[in-house]
């Protein structure tokens, strides 16, 4: 005889670089249909995700399961625009991460740096398994693109937004005030008027 059914709401999302196939946990009345983007908070850290399907899942309750992780949220523009902005910068990082490796041993391939969306984390791909003999440059590398990070025009958008009379409705994103503004909710030095 089957015990008591507990039934999740779950999602299959595309998440990473190698877009890999994630069960993800949703909030019972979220709704979310294929192609939208998500924030995610996976065993990798906080991240976008694509939706590919809604995939109830239900068990016995007394079954202990495991997800991927769970959606946070719907992602809005000022995440999408922290992405791509931590994508380019990856790209620019990624031939000097890819010299520094080779020098150290010729048969680790660096195929990708990618950054998570807290800014913090960086996790670096590589054509096979990592070479022993790169490891602890690893650490040295993910300081280094943070420092990248910090010192880019992404931290002084930030920090200081889009330029004289940021935050005014009279300047900043042309000329609309914060409302015409791709960074508003990030902006959090800039007071809104």
């Amino acid at each position: 005889m089957i015990g008591e059914l507990a039934t999740y709401t779950t999602y299959l999302v595309r998440v990473g670089v190698h877009a890999q196939i994630a069960r993800l946990l949703g909030e019972p009345d979220l709704k979310l249909g294929r192609g939208l983007t998500v924030i995610c908070r996976t065993n990798r850290g906080i991240e976008l995700g694509e939706v590919l399907a809604e995939a109830p899942l239900s068990i016995e309750a007394d079954t202990p399961i495991q997800f991927d992780g769970n959606i946070l949220r719907r992602a809005v523009t000022e995440e999408l625009y922290l992405h791509s902005e931590l994508k380019k910068l990856a790209d620019q990082f990624l031939p000097d991460a890819a010299t520094a490796i080779a020098e150290l041993d010729p048969t680790a391939v660096l195929l990708e740096v990618e950054p998570m969306l807290d800014c913090q984390t960086v996790y670096f791909h590589f054509l096979s398994a990592t070479p022993d003999s790169v490891q602890h440059l690893m650490n040295s590398l993910a300081e280094r693109f943070q420092q990248t990070v910090q010192q880019s025009r992404l931290a002084e958008l930030l920090e200081k937004g889009c330029g004289p009379g940021c935050g005014t409705k009279d300047h900043g994103c042309a000329s609309s005030g914060c409302k015409g503004c791709g960074v508003a909710q990030a902006c959090g030095s800039k007071k809104r008027i």
